[in-house]
C-alpha cells in the first residue's frame, strides 16, 4: 500500500504541472517519444519572428539582425532537473493597497509575447521529452564540468604565403650603413626683371598746349650672394633702359631718359656681430647714345663717362623677419670705405665734357676720398615692398650723392604699378648758366610686367 501510494504522488504532480502538454498532445498527433525536433517541426508556424532553415540546425533571428544562432531542439538534451516553471507561484498575491477609485483600470501590457510564447513551447517541449523517453537523456547538469573551456586565440598571418623569400640575406658581412646628407649650399642667387610704361596723350588743340608721349622703362637686376664660414662675397647687376616719345624733337623719333649700367661686388670677412672688412668696386657706365633736344651734340655714349670705385673699410649686414606681420622683413646693407679711389673716364670726345665734370682738355679724372654705399630692400607685406639706393663720395673738395627709391605696388604675381625718384648731387659738373642748381631730379610714375626668381 505504501509503494502505490509513493507512486500516485508523482503521477498527480506531473498531471498538475503538465496542463499545456495535454493541450499540445491534444491539439497534434501524438509525438514520438524519442525525438524533440520532430515536436518543434509542429509548431515552427507558430515562431512569427524566425525561420526555421529545412534540413539544417541553424536558425536566423531576426531580433538579433540576422545573427546566425543554433537552434537548441538539435542539440543533445540536458537533464536541469528543473520542472516547474520559474514564474509558478505557490501562494496568490496579496494586495497589499487598494488602488483609488479614480484611477482606471488598465489591462497589463506583456512585452515580448512572442519571446515569452516561444520560450514557454520550448519548456513544454523539453518537459514532454524527459517525460516520455527518460531513457534518451543521457546528459545531467548535475554531471556537466564545471570549468569553462575558452577558446585559445588563433594568430594567422595574412603575408605568409604572399611574401616568399627565396635567397636568404647574410648580414654577416655588412657594416654600419652610410648616411648620406645633401650638400649645403652656400650661396643665393635671384633675379628680377620688369617693363613698366606710362602713356599720355594730348590733343593739338588743347587749350593748354601741351604734348603726347609714351614713355617705356625696362629693369633687370642680378644678385648673387656666397657666404660659407666668416667669409662673404656679394654681387649685384642692374640695368635700367627709360625711352620716351618726344614731338618737340624735330631730329629724332625718340630720345633716351635713363640709361644706366652698373655693377656692385664687395669681399667681406667677418670682424664681429654682423660687421665685416670689406673691399669693394663699383663701376658704372651706360651704352647707347643720348642728344640734346634738337641738337647733335652727345650728353652720354658708350663708355662715356665710365665710372670705378675701389674701397677698403667695414661692411653692415641685416637680413631679418619684422613680425607680426608675415612677409614683412629688412635686407640692409652698409659699405663704408674711409679709404676710396674713384676714377672717371671718357671714351668719346664729342660727349660734352662739362656735363660730367671734366675740363675740355681732359678725359681721364682720379680722386682719393671716402665713399659710402648702402642699399635696403624693406618688404611692408607680400605685395608692397621699397628699394632704395645710396651713394656717396668725396675727394674732401667736391661732392657726388645719388640717392634712389623706388616703391613697388604689386597688383597680381605679374603685374605691378612703380614710383620711381632720383635725386643726384653732384658739384664738379661745370655750369652753363650760374642760376643752374648742383640737384638733378628724376621721377617715374609707370604700370607693367615684373617678374621675379
Amino acid at each position: 500500500m505504501f509503494f502505490k501510494r509513493i507512486l500516485i504522488l508523482p503521477t498527480l504532480l506531473i498531471a498538475f504541472l503538465t496542463p499545456y502538454s495535454i493541450q499540445v498532445q491534444a491539439q497534434y498527433h501524438a509525438i514520438k517519444p524519442d525525438s524533440v525536433i520532430d515536436f518543434r517541426q509542429d509548431y515552427q508556424h507558430y515562431f512569427k519572428n524566425s525561420i526555421l532553415m529545412p534540413d539544417s540546425n541553424f536558425i536566423y533571428d531576426h531580433y538579433s539582425e540576422d545573427e546566425l544562432v543554433i537552434d537548441p531542439a538539435f542539440l543533445p538534451v540536458i537533464f536541469t532537473g528543473q520542472i516547474l516553471p520559474e514564474t509558478y507561484e505557490f501562494t496568490s498575491p496579496v494586495q497589499l493597497y487598494k488602488e483609488p477609485a479614480y484611477i482606471p483600470e488598465q489591462e497589463p501590457v506583456q512585452l515580448f509575447e512572442d519571446k515569452i510564447y516561444r520560450q514557454e513551447l520550448d519548456r513544454q517541449a523539453y518537459l514532454y521529452y524527459t517525460l516520455h523517453a527518460p531513457t534518451s537523456v543521457k546528459y545531467s547538469r548535475s554531471t556537466m564540468p564545471k570549468d569553462i573551456p575558452v577558446a585559445k586565440e588563433i594568430k594567422v598571418n595574412p603575408f605568409k604565403n604572399i611574401f616568399h623569400v627565396e635567397n636568404e640575406v647574410d648580414f654577416a658581412n655588412s657594416g654600419k650603413p652610410s648616411i648620406s646628407l645633401p650638400k649645403r649650399r652656400y650661396y643665393t642667387a635671384s633675379y628680377e626683371t620688369s617693363i613698366q610704361f606710362s602713356q599720355n596723350y594730348i590733343s593739338e588743340n588743347w587749350y593748354k598746349g601741351g604734348n603726347s608721349n609714351l614713355n617705356l622703362i625696362w629693369i633687370n637686376k642680378f644678385k648673387h650672394e656666397y657666404e660659407k664660414d666668416k667669409i662673404k662675397i656679394s654681387n649685384s647687376i642692374e640695368y635700367k633702359l627709360s625711352t620716351y616719345t618726344s614731338s618737340v624733337d624735330t631730329l629724332r623719333p625718340y630720345r633716351i631718359g635713363d640709361d644706366a649700367f652698373s655693377i656692385i661686388s664687395s669681399y667681406g670677412y667677418r670682424a664681429f656681430s654682423k660687421w665685416y672688412y670689406s673691399l669693394s668696386l663699383d663701376f658704372r657706365t651706360q651704352f647707347f647714345n643720348n642728344y640734346y633736344e634738337n641738337k647733335t651734340t652727345k650728353s652720354s655714349a658708350f663708355l662715356s663717362p665710365m665710372g670705378l670705385n675701389l674701397g677698403l673699410g667695414m661692411e653692415y649686414k641685416l637680413n631679418k623677419e619684422l613680425p607680426p606681420v608675415r612677409y614683412r622683413k629688412v635686407d640692409l646693407s652698409i659699405n663704408i670705405a674711409p679709404f676710396s679711389y674713384n676714377m672717371k673716364y671718357l671714351l668719346d670726345d664729342d660727349v660734352d665734357k662739362k656735363r660730367h665734370g671734366f675740363k675740355p682738355d681732359e678725359d681721364f679724372i682720379k680722386n682719393i676720398g671716402s665713399k659710402i654705399i648702402a642699399t635696403m630692400q624693406l618688404n611692408f607685406n607680400r605685395n608692397i615692398s621699397w628699394n632704395s639706393k645710396f651713394y656717396y663720395f668725396s675727394n674732401y673738395e667736391k661732392v657726388e650723392m645719388e640717392f634712389e627709391n623706388t616703391l613697388n605696388l604689386a597688383l597680381s604675381r605679374f603685374f605691378s604699378t612703380r614710383i620711381y625718384f632720383d635725386v643726384r648731387f653732384d658739384d664738379s659738373v661745370i655750369k652753363a648758366d650760374p642760376s643752374d642748381s648742383y640737384f638733378q631730379y628724376y621721377e617715374i610714375l609707370s604700370f607693367g610686367f615684373n617678374y621675379r626668381f
